[in-house]
């Protein structure tokens, strides 16, 4: 019982590590996405990138609940699991239309709709699951996982940089 208790907690830091380099890496990109030679958003076009996944970060984080109760804790999980590497992997994928502005926008607008998916599903179940984890130490277990999220998106920057120095920046989202 404790090693699958501690592989859950593992699993949980692991994911809201990752997640908090995922929220960060778009902000992070911002040079090469308004880069003429790679994505060449404008400043206005780049700014609209974040309203999708704020309107889906809302909706899920709204509904999430009611798909928690149906579904369960795992399948929410799975759910901001998924859409978090769906993210991450259309964005590694707008290399391919670095020459087409209006798909790779489109692109770039369906990952950031993804990543709010993913980001609001992740912040809609790990409370929940730290407190089962956790019954008895409910703030500090809650603390604690928030703490390795934001750790992660601190750290978000500096991985795209040193990706982006090797001059293989889509390497990162993977």
């Amino acid at each position: 019982m404790k090693e699958k208790h501690l592989t859950k907690c593992i699993l949980l830091f692991v994911a809201a590590f990752a997640q908090g380099i995922c929220l960060v890496m778009y902000p992070a990109a911002a040079t090469l996405l308004t880069n003429p030679d790679y994505h060449g958003l404008t400043p206005h076009e780049y700014v609209i990138l974040f309203i999708p996944m704020i309107i889906a970060a809302l909706f899920i984080s709204y509904f999430g609940g009611k798909f928690e109760e149906k579904k369960g804790h795992r399948n929410l999980f799975l759910f901001a699991l998924l859409f978090n590497a769906l993210s991450t992997l259309i964005f590694t994928l707008t290399t391919l239309t670095l020459h087409h502005q209006n798909l790779c926008f489109i692109l770039l607008l369906i990952a950031l709709f993804c990543l709010g998916l993913g980001f609001g599903s992740m912040l809609t179940i790990l409370t929940p699951y730290m407190l089962a984890l956790f019954p008895k130490h409910t703030h500090t277990a809650t603390m604690a996982i928030y703490g390795v999220l934001c750790f992660g998106a601190s750290l978000s920057p500096l991985y795209f940089h040193a990706f982006t120095y090797m001059g293989v920046w889509w390497l990162d989202p993977l």
